[in-house]
């Protein structure tokens, strides 16, 4: 009988998933590699076979976690032509993802406490780098549709990644303070009343 051939990304990837609930449960310190193989089904040291380290795991599970979330605002952001009504879907739809889910804020919390433990893991978040590049670039091609339609001014074309990098910090920001206060704010009404200024700022003049 031929051996069973083992996809090894697709196995890296399912294994990072499957630590999601651990992670985002007990954060990053709290959990080892045993409790980490015993969930995902495989030995302590097989483990070590799709990842270093429990620094490469948790980033690369906090990427796929990202990616969940970015496939979910794309089919809500299809069929919207409207670069404006796009942006604000966008806005909305992923601070949903974000804010109302507690694994989102402990898993960025995670990655907070890889980052700030030792200042050469910041080699690692390439792993997830790209992944976030992707919500950059999804918000500076509709602030450039914007521009081409005639609706935002044409220099916002030049900036759309600055701005788009911007409306991103706002949006993680905004999420871990209602996180902190959220039986004192309404998240809606704060973020509507943010991008209200964010896409007056964006218009271009029509004159008149």
């Amino acid at each position: 009988m031929s051996p069973k051939i083992v996809d090894k990304e697709k196995r890296r990837k399912e294994i990072a998933l499957a630590t999601l609930e651990i992670f985002a449960e007990k954060g990053f310190e709290a959990t080892s590699m045993s409790q980490i193989a015993k969930l995902a089904g495989i030995g302590k040291g097989t483990i070590y076979e799709y990842f270093e380290s429990k620094e490469e795991l948790i980033l690369s599970a906090i990427k796929a976690w990202v990616e969940t979330i970015q496939s979910e605002v794309e089919k809500q952001m299809e069929g919207i032509d409207d670069p404006v009504e796009r942006l604000r879907m966008y806005a909305h739809s992923s601070i949903a993802a974000c804010a109302f889910d507690k694994r989102s804020i402990r898993l960025f919390i995670a990655m907070l406490e890889i980052v700030l433990k030792d200042d050469e893991s910041h080699s690692q978040i390439h792993l997830i780098s790209g992944t976030m590049h992707g919500f950059g670039e999804m918000i500076a091609e509709t602030l450039r549709d914007g521009v081409s339609q005639g609706i935002f001014r044409p220099e916002v074309s030049t900036d759309a990644h600055k701005i788009a990098v911007n409306l991103l910090a706002y949006l993680d920001g905004i999420a871990m303070y209602y996180y902190m206060i959220k039986d004192h704010i309404d998240l809606g009404d704060q973020v509507d009343f943010y991008l209200d200024g964010f896409l007056k700022s964006l218009r271009a003049e029509t004159g008149g």
